[in-house]
């Protein structure tokens, strides 16, 4: 069983609320304004300086992170987490995991957790890779199904490359042109890495492919590409091809 405790009487506390599965244990509500609220969703609203008094696994940041401006609340938070003495691997940021019944996202990580079931049965292992992580929310997701592989995300944490774009006719470059793009240049390698359980097995390589791909030397488990162009695409493939575990798996976005 693992305990978590959230921080934020918010809506996305009250949809983890909701939809955590049998095996979590949330042992109350973290809140700032926890003199105003004395009770969230059947939970005990306490005060952040409290939170020691739990014996709990792991403190969960219960914020839409794609909310302009939380960003900063979330490392304020996370600062403030850290000064009351709560170890920096007990501190993570909210997945959508538990919290979205999405048509996209549940098949996605139902898919994921079943495929690790698999390869634990299998005894398959190795090395985990992402590569167009946005937001982390499946990096999330992939941290917690192979809690004990190393994990390498790769983004460039800036939108596409120019370069790669002169060479791509499919719908990224209507993106680029109706200005959709632009949400993808709305992360940071700061916020992803929060969202990661054990963050001593993250590798977080910034910058483009395949330039980032120099110099991975291990064998992988598993490897999700979704970057949306052709030449980074096709650069991730024919050098994971080469890399993979007999019985591994990968998928495409």
């Amino acid at each position: 069983m693992r305990k978590i405790v959230l921080f934020g009487a918010s809506k996305l506390a009250k949809r983890y609320c909701q939809s955590l599965p049998g095996d979590v244990c949330i042992l109350g509500i973290a809140d700032n304004r926890y003199r105003e609220l004395d009770c969230f969703v059947g939970h005990k609203v306490i005060a952040p300086q409290d939170i020691g008094t739990f014996d709990y696994d792991q403190i969960v940041i219960a914020l839409d992170d794609l909310k302009p401006g939380n960003d900063g609340e979330i490392f304020k938070i996370y600062h403030q987490l850290k000064s009351l003495g709560i170890p920096e691997n007990r501190i993570v940021l909210q997945s959508f995991k538990y919290t979205f019944e999405h048509p996209v996202h549940k098949p996605r990580t139902e898919y994921i957790s079943s495929l690790g079931r698999y390869f634990e049965h299998m005894g398959i292992s190795g090395a985990v890779a992402e590569c167009g992580v946005y937001r982390g929310w499946f990096s999330g997701v992939l941290s917690e199904v192979f809690e004990k592989s190393k994990l390498y995300l790769f983004d460039s944490f800036e939108g596409f490359s120019q370069d790669d774009l002169e060479h791509d006719t499919g719908a990224a470059r209507q993106w680029v042109e109706t200005g959709a793009n632009k949400r993808l240049a709305n992360t940071n390698e700061e916020i992803v890495a929060l969202r990661i359980l054990d963050r001593s097995r993250l590798e977080i390589r910034k910058g483009f492919i395949p330039d980032t791909l120099e110099g991975v030397d291990d064998r992988f488990a598993f490897v999700n590409l979704d970057m949306d162009l052709y030449i980074p695409q096709a650069a991730a493939l024919n050098f994971f091809a080469g890399k993979m575990i007999r019985g591994g798996g990968n998928s495409y976005a």
